[in-house]
């Protein structure tokens, strides 16, 4: 079994896309640019809202660019919980992983004072031992400065620990950090995308996380490239 748990938060734990979408075409509107589709915005998330911002704008200087993320961070900040949601499935799944004692974690790009906050919103009867998101003097994913702080606060070793997300950067923070890794395809990359980067495992609904942590740690299913054990309970 394995003794920890971390878990990204968008497109993995909650369904941010439409509020982000909303918040982004808003700001673009305010500037004067083209508007993106949801699909376009989707495809820009998980670097941090720098990355997203410059990829939706087209804009790559500054002062210009960190003005329009000034006022993106105003905009989502007052509208970044209208729409977000927890994937279907998820606060059951979350809570059996619970009840078996496993030890979890939130670590996403997202500015960590509306990580934080979501969290607590959308998954308010699970107890995680630490949430991170962007935080000054700390990289961002997928460098794993981030991942061996939440080893440490949690007590666990990378053998101990499973990583799930949904993304390409997920998968290279996971390499980066040397911790197992199980990709979900529920959301915002395509397995194909997820394949190319180096992902092995995959779960396609929250009821497989009971099932995959309660493996015995080391134990490998890479012949399906599933994670299998839907629904399972330690």
């Amino acid at each position: 079994m394995y003794k920890c748990a971390i878990f990204d938060l968008d497109g993995t734990l909650l369904n941010t896309l439409p509020d982000l979408t909303d918040c982004v075409n808003q700001t673009l509107r305010h500037f004067g640019l083209p508007e993106r589709k949801s699909e376009d915005i989707m495809a820009f998330l998980g670097s941090g809202r720098t990355h997203l911002i410059r990829s939706a704008s087209g804009i790559d200087t500054q002062p210009r660019l960190e003005e329009i993320c000034v006022w993106y961070d105003a905009c989502y900040g007052a509208n970044y919980r209208h729409l977000t949601h927890a994937y279907d499935g998820i606060a059951d799944a979350l809570e059996q992983v619970q009840a078996a004692g496993i030890k979890m974690a939130v670590l996403s790009n997202k500015q960590h004072e509306m990580t934080v906050p979501l969290v607590a919103e959308c998954l308010p009867g699970i107890r995680f031992g630490a949430v991170f998101g962007q935080r000054p003097n700390v990289a961002l994913k997928p460098e794993a400065g981030a991942v061996t702080e939440i080893l440490d606060a949690l007590g666990c070793t990378r053998d101990e620990c499973i990583y799930f997300g949904d993304s390409d950067v997920d998968v290279r923070t996971a390499r980066n950090a040397r911790v197992e890794m199980v990709a979900v395809t529920w959301g915002f990359r395509s397995v194909e995308t997820l394949r190319k980067a180096g992902a092995v495992r995959f779960i396609h609904t929250p009821a497989e996380i009971p099932g995959v942590l309660c493996e015995a740690s080391g134990v490998r299913r890479q012949a399906s490239g599933d994670a299998g054990g839907a629904g399972s309970q330690c």
